[in-house]
């Protein structure tokens, strides 16, 4: 009798916790959100945060998971995680506007975007997984534990951080670097001087630039770039820089549109979807100085 109660007590305690799989029926839901200021990513998914669209949260995901995906929002702050053990057929995808964000916390093994960022101050915390980071902020706060902080194509002259173990953050050319890095951790710039006023401890470094990654064929060159189709697009162009480093931002073209541009010859250039996923358009060559490049190449 007594094995028969421990049999059902665990076949009970499993079935409690037993995963839930996807159903392979796919659908996409969009969810309104009000003043979201900190975003905290708990979830196994593709996430990306565009700062310059509309407030939003779009979730591409298996039909039987949609809801035991939580996307809670409380006090300016959006909270995704899994309200149960799930198992996606295919990854969950996961597109946020969020004009307001100040900071975002990565708390899976999971690399999430965060494009189009323009605040005087931004916070970005990287327990473990990946953030990657484009646009630009006065003062960037970038931490973690054991995860990654990629600041390379956001622009920030005042870079304050904080590592307490063996994670990693990653930055363009600013100006001035403080904070504390320690247990293994470690801070790379891609360029520049800055001014380095970091404690480091307990192996924790701070590393110059690798004078090898130069790229003295980055050169900038002018031309005028057309949007040769018939619809407004969203796009983003990524360049290198003569000294290792590039950069990035996201910009709209609307439907015959024609802008003068400076860009790096090697810069390539891509459509941003609506689910935050990019599709390659068009390459600068040096052949583009001085003339019309269109985004649709014939």
């Amino acid at each position: 009798m007594k094995s028969l109660t421990v049999l059902l007590f665990t076949l009970v305690s499993f079935s409690a916790w037993a995963q839930v799989k996807g159903n392979k029926e796919i659908i996409t839901r969009t969810f309104s959100i009000e003043k979201v200021t900190n975003i905290v990513v708990d979830l196994y998914a593709d996430v990306t945060v565009d700062c310059s669209a509309k407030e939003m949260l779009t979730i591409t995901a298996d039909e039987n998971l949609m809801n035991l995906i939580e996307r809670s929002v409380e006090g300016g702050r959006l909270v995704l995680k899994q309200k149960e053990w799930i198992q996606s057929s295919q990854p969950i995808k996961i597109s946020i506007g969020a004009p307001n964000l100040e900071f975002i916390r990565q708390s899976t093994h999971e690399t999430t975007y965060v494009n189009n960022i323009d605040r005087e101050t931004f916070s970005a915390q990287a327990i473990i997984g990946k953030l990657v980071l484009q646009g630009k902020a006065g003062l960037l706060k970038a931490s973690g534990e054991i995860g990654q902080v990629d600041a390379i194509d956001l622009e920030a002259p005042v870079v304050d951080v904080n590592l307490w173990s063996r994670g990693k953050i990653s930055l363009g050319s600013p100006e001035t670097i403080t904070g504390i890095v320690k247990d293994d951790g470690s801070v790379v710039y891609a360029g520049g001087t800055p001014k380095v006023s970091v404690k480091s401890r307990d192996g924790g470094s701070v590393q110059e630039p690798d004078q090898s990654n130069r790229n003295e064929e980055a050169r900038f060159i002018k031309f005028k770039l057309k949007n040769n189709s018939v619809n407004r697009i969203q796009c983003y162009v990524k360049g290198p820089k003569p000294d290792g480093s590039t950069f990035s931002y996201g910009f709209p073209m609307n439907p015959g549109q024609v802008r003068d541009k400076d860009w790096s010859i090697g810069s390539k250039v891509y459509r941003v979807t609506n689910i935050g996923t990019r599709q390659f358009l068009t390459e600068i060559a040096p052949a583009d100085e001085g003339e019309l490049v269109k985004l649709f190449r014939d």
